[in-house]
């Protein structure tokens, strides 16, 4: 069957004498493809003890050339990947007495990456707490001015609150700021200064409250 296919396109003939087939001539078209295998049909041939051999020039196409081309483009691919394959092998040649300084190399570049975007981040913690600082020193005054304006109403006990409660606040800015940005954990250290501060709020309002 791949044989008539290929009869059928011109690419191979059958080999008998005085072979006039019309249809392998130069002026022959796609067209003839099935009067091109019917000729030898026709003649009632025993395909299986006839020779067939590649066409030279059949309309421009032939067999012949057709499988030069093949031949040649295979040969070049291959040469082509021969001619990859040792361009790899002498790189490798090349890099790879340097592959473990490479690599170590890389690691102290993402080491020093990270202790950059440490100190970034460092550097943004700081700025967070100078101005929480601020802002709560202004919240203070703030606190401290309403709660003048409203004395007669909330008391000591009221001022002393909002002031409590106002610098807990930037405490706890301060403090949690390094779990937001920089993901680190809070220490011991930390949070034993922040029971401190919270007491040192409420003790003096526990106190005025006793003493009432």
């Amino acid at each position: 069957m791949y044989i008539d296919r290929l009869i059928s396109y011109g690419l191979c003939k059958y080999v008998i004498e005085n072979d006039k087939n019309p249809f392998l001539a130069d002026n022959s078209t796609d067209n003839d493809d099935v009067n091109r295998l019917n000729y030898y049909k026709d003649l009632g041939l025993q395909k299986q003890n006839i020779e067939i051999q590649l066409t030279n020039r059949p309309y421009g196409c032939g067999g012949s050339v057709l499988f030069t081309k093949i031949y040649r483009d295979k040969e070049s691919e291959e040469a082509n990947n021969r001619a990859r394959e040792h361009l790899q092998l002498g790189i490798d040649m090349i890099t790879n007495p340097y592959d473990d300084k490479l690599k170590k190399l890389t690691k102290d570049l993402e080491a020093k990456m990270r202790e950059v975007n440490h100190a970034i981040d460092s550097g943004i913690i700081k700025n967070i707490q100078v101005i929480s600082i601020f802002a709560g020193i202004i919240s203070l005054l703030f606190a401290n001015i309403m709660g003048i304006k409203e004395f007669s109403s909330i008391g000591i006990i009221g001022v002393m609150t909002l002031n409590s409660s106002m610098v807990m606040a930037v405490f706890a800015l301060i403090l949690f700021s390094k779990v937001l940005v920089l993901g680190e954990k809070i220490s011991l250290k930390d949070i034993f200064y922040c029971v401190v501060i919270i007491l040192f709020n409420i003790i003096p309002i526990v106190l005025n409250f006793l003493c009432k």
